[in-house]
């Protein structure tokens, strides 16, 4: 089954402190998986098999910026030698 991924980004300064192992409950509560946490507080990358930016609480939008992870792909610019027929 393919994992969908969300950056989740604080909006603007939030003075609240934000305690990580809450969140982790919340996060998991939602069957959501920290990717990456090495950003924390301001970002967080997380997975998880449902969408997510209807499913979480009203509260937790209030202070997450919830983005779906794009994913993109680059061109081949290696040079290839020509053959002659």
């Amino acid at each position: 089954m393919i994992k969908n991924r969300y950056i989740l980004k604080l909006k603007g300064s939030v003075s609240q402190d934000l305690n990580k192992e809450s969140l982790l409950k919340m996060l998991a509560s939602y069957d959501l998986k920290i990717i990456d946490d090495s950003l924390f507080p301001k970002m967080i990358l997380v997975e998880g098999d449902k969408k997510i930016s209807d499913s979480l609480p009203v509260n937790i939008k209030d202070i997450w910026n919830i983005f779906e992870e794009k994913g993109y792909t680059v061109p081949d610019t290696r040079k290839y030698i020509k053959r002659k027929k």
